[in-house]
């Protein structure tokens, strides 16, 4: 017992998170390439492995990262769905045809066993007892092959109760059934299901832009997103690029347009700050009140050294 306990406290970390953060293992940073973590205290995900880094609240960047997975989980359930559906098609055209081979081979042997039985009791060609051996040793082959055809039959009933299942109606996966998942552990899995990265990069304050790429994807899903807002926006920088060097057009009653992004609504707010704003202002006063001394002593040092860089300075 004292082992295993020594050995969970090894291998188990000693702090057990309920919160899933859908970002971890995701987000990369733009100026180093390193992985982006998330931060408790004031709910944000950050890098740790270069100067460059900044902030961006995980709320934000968790709901475009949910708000994105579902078409593409919703898609991928609906094709495996047609790929079950394929497989048990095939499925059961082996069935079938086993099938249909084991009763040819019983139906062959029944007629055999009967040929015997006539030569023996009827023409008298051959002899009762090799006619019984023949008999009985059909019968056993039979018997076998009855086995057989049985477990094939069973293994068709199952394949087509499965094929059943999967084409039933309340089976069918759709964006809204996938939208309604809440569970954060599910969405979760979800998330790093259907995506390998995110690249996050500052334009300016309050100014984000997330590069989303799903797996097997060569380009991104693209976002344009506002912190101050808690908005997210479709990113049209590349379809705007496109149109003003000609390889882009869009037409509307006869009048070339350019690329509009479009809001979308999809933010949640999952994480609350754990901040308590009151209780900081309570520790401020009080911190202040109890080093009023030394605060004035470092004041009155601080301005001595300017007086006198200020008359060195001019002399």
């Amino acid at each position: 017992k004292c082992k295993e306990i020594a050995k969970s406290n090894t291998n188990k970390p000693k702090k057990q998170y309920n919160n899933y953060y859908f970002g971890k293992g995701l987000l990369r940073c733009p100026y180093c390439g390193g992985i982006m973590v998330a931060k408790k205290n004031n709910n944000t995900y950050h890098c740790q492995e270069c100067t460059n880094g900044f902030w961006i609240q995980i709320n934000l960047v968790d709901s475009i990262l949910w708000h994105s997975s579902i078409a593409l989980y919703a898609t991928k359930l609906a094709h495996k769905d047609d790929e079950d559906r394929k497989q048990y098609y095939c499925q059961l055209a082996i069935c079938d045809s086993k099938i249909k081979t084991s009763e040819s081979r019983i139906k062959a042997m029944q007629e055999r066993a009967e040929v015997i039985e006539y030569k023996a009791y009827v023409e008298g060609t051959l002899s009762i007892t090799k006619a019984d051996s023949f008999i009985n040793e059909l019968n056993n082959k039979i018997d076998r092959e009855r086995k057989e055809l049985n477990k094939w039959m069973n293994d068709r009933a199952t394949i087509q109760g499965l094929l059943i299942e999967v084409s039933r109606d309340d089976k069918v996966v759709n964006l809204d059934k996938v939208a309604e998942i809440k569970d954060d552990k599910t969405r979760y899995d979800i998330i790093h299901e259907v995506f390998d990265c995110a690249f996050i990069d500052r334009i300016e304050q309050y100014k984000y832009t997330i590069s989303i790429y799903p797996k097997l994807w060569n380009h991104p899903l693209q976002y344009t997103l506002n912190t101050k807002k808690n908005t997210v926006f479709t990113d049209v920088t590349e379809d705007i690029h496109q149109h003003l060097i000609g390889k882009f057009h869009a037409i509307e009653d006869g009048v070339e347009v350019l690329p509009v992004s479009e809001e979308i609504k999809c933010y949640e707010e999952r994480f609350k700050a754990v901040r308590n704003k009151e209780k900081n202002r309570y520790y401020n006063v009080k911190y202040c009140r109890e080093h009023k001394e030394d605060n004035a002593r470092r004041q009155r040092e601080y301005r001595a050294r300017q007086k006198a860089l200020k008359a060195k300075t001019i002399k």
